[in-house]
Formats: C-alpha cells, sequence, structure tokens
C-alpha cells in the first residue's frame, strides 16, 4: 500500500517536472495548475463563458489561466527546473507590454528574484536586500538593508520626502525632482523618460551632476520596477511591490553589486527612486493616513 510519504514524495516529482510549455498547453483547453489540490483543474463554465464573451473587458481565458498556474509555482517550495532555468529569460520577455506574460509578469518578477538569491546560496554567495516597509499609522517608511534599519522617511507633504538615519537626524531631502543630502550637496535626480510602444521605460535615474546612472522600466501591472544599466541593459536591481491594506511594502533584490558599486547607485538612491513612483500609483489618500509633519516614527522590520 502506498504511504502517505510516499504519495508527497510522488507529487513533488511530478510539479517539479512542469514546464513552462505545459502551463501554456493546459491554460489552452481553460485547465491551471492548483497547489492546494496538487493538480491540474478547469476553470468553472460560468467564469469560462462570461470571460470568452466578454474578451475585451476581461482577461482571456488562457491568460487567467496561466495567471493561476503561475501562482501556484509561486507557492511551490521548489520552482519546477525548466522554469528555473529559463526564468531570466520568462522574466524579461514579460517586461514587453505586448508579450501576454505582461498580464501576471508580477508574479514572474518575483519567482526571478527568489530564484536569483536561491541560486546564489547554492554558489556561496550573499545577494542584497534592500525593504521599504510603511508604518502602519502614518505616511513614513523604513528602508532596511538586509534586515537592518538604515533609514527612515517621513512624506511631510504632498511631493516632499524628508530621509532620516536611525537616530532621527536628517541626513537629505527629497526637493521636487532632486535628492540633496543634509549639507545641500545635489546627490541624485529622477527624470521622466520616453514611453516606448514595446518596452516601457518609466524613469531615468542620474547623479547629483546629471550623469546617467540607470534606467527604469516598470512592468504592466505598475508592481515591479526594474533597474538597468543604460547602455548595456545589464540587469542591475529589481524591486517588488507587496501591498497590505493601504499599505506600501517593497522588496529590492540587488542582482549586480558589483556595477551598483561602481556605479555608485547606493540604498537610499533606489529606494527614493521607488517611492517617487509610488508617490504617483500607490500613496493612500491624505485622509486615510496623514502626513508626517515631525520626526517619522521608528520601525522594526517584520516579515
Amino acid at each position: 500500500m502506498t504511504s502517505v510519504v510516499d504519495n508527497l514524495v510522488i507529487l513533488t516529482q511530478q510539479e517539479n517536472a512542469i514546464t513552462e510549455q505545459e502551463l501554456r498547453s493546459e491554460a489552452l483547453n481553460g485547465r491551471y495548475y492548483s497547489y492546494e489540490r496538487h493538480k491540474w483543474q478547469s476553470m468553472g463554465w460560468v467564469e469560462w463563458l462570461v470571460r470568452k464573451f466578454f474578451v475585451y473587458f476581461l482577461d482571456s481565458v488562457q491568460t487567467t489561466c496561466l495567471r493561476h498556474s503561475w501562482k501556484a509555482i509561486e507557492k511551490m517550495p521548489n520552482i519546477p527546473i525548466d522554469i528555473k532555468n529559463h526564468i531570466e529569460d520568462l522574466f524579461l520577455d514579460s517586461l514587453y507590454h505586448t508579450n501576454p506574460r505582461s498580464s501576471y509578469s508580477g508574479v514572474i518578477s518575483r519567482i526571478f528574484c527568489r530564484t536569483h538569491c536561491e541560486n546564489a546560496r547554492i554558489n556561496g554567495l550573499t545577494i542584497n536586500q534592500i525593504d521599504i516597509q510603511q508604518h502602519s499609522t502614518d505616511r513614513s517608511f523604513g528602508i532596511f538593508y538586509n534586515k537592518e534599519l538604515r533609514y527612515l522617511v517621513a512624506n511631510s507633504e504632498y511631493g516632499r520626502l524628508d530621509v532620516y538615519n536611525p537616530q532621527n537626524v536628517k541626513v537629505s531631502i527629497n526637493d521636487y525632482d532632486s535628492l540633496w543630502n543634509a549639507d545641500g550637496d545635489r546627490i541624485g535626480a529622477i527624470r521622466l523618460a520616453v514611453d516606448y510602444s514595446r518596452q516601457h521605460s518609466c524613469m531615468k535615474l542620474y547623479s547629483g551632476k546629471d550623469l546617467l546612472l540607470a534606467k527604469i522600466e516598470e512592468n504592466k501591472e505598475k508592481i515591479s520596477l526594474v533597474f538597468r544599466e543604460a547602455t548595456t541593459n545589464r540587469l542591475l536591481a529589481v524591486s517588488n511591490l507587496v501591498r497590505s491594506g493601504s499599505l506600501i511594502n517593497w522588496t529590492i533584490t540587488l542582482i549586480d553589486q558589483d556595477s551598483l558599486d561602481q556605479k555608485k547607485i547606493t540604498p537610499i538612491l533606489l529606494a527614493w527612486a521607488i517611492l517617487k513612483y509610488s508617490q504617483h500609483y500607490h500613496f493612500s489618500n491624505p485622509d486615510e493616513l496623514k502626513y508626517v509633519q515631525n520626526l517619522p516614527q521608528v520601525q522594526i522590520f517584520h516579515d
């Protein structure tokens, strides 16, 4: 008689063998993979009909099934080998807004970052990570480097971000599209970039002396930002947004630490660029969470 352990081993082996091609072929038949049930299942016929007849207003059956399958893969303790081996190409393809994968690029981005970190650990390397976590009661943020508090940011009025160190000493201030340090030196700038029909470069990050440091691309869902070297398109960092109600939490995975150091793209510049972007798309209404008129509240890292 087959034991429960044997069944779990079989299920794990089956899940580990899932391919991206299989995801697409099953989606064409209105089927998606369920991690909770560990099997392929069909979309309900009512939803199938609605999505078939209202395809111009809703995601198609195929896109919806693929999104469900990718979310199931994200929950797996081990990413399937075929997907793991091709995740960077799948991720880069999903950044093109005309690619069907762009409709669920956020989950692909998170799987890419997870796989990148897992591969680094296997090779004995350390991947640095920056987390931006919003305080639960106001418009202030903690910036953590490898889970250690580095900066506190206060959104004191519309378009303004004041940056403090953990000792509540102001170290920089955002004025319009520039970042200035406490000595009055300009240390960074952001400019809107051109929108391309195939790939979207939403911002460009500059040094205080207007040297181009990186271009920043958004995904279609506006929940992932990708920092790339401007001339070679080399991946520098990838950030992913997780919402908790109206609160904003970003995780930034540093992909190419050497290039970031060489270009002097510091954690504060990365975090500042992301918060500037979130001001336009993610910040809650001031009536819900008030501006911070005094010092930001001390933050503790939370998983």
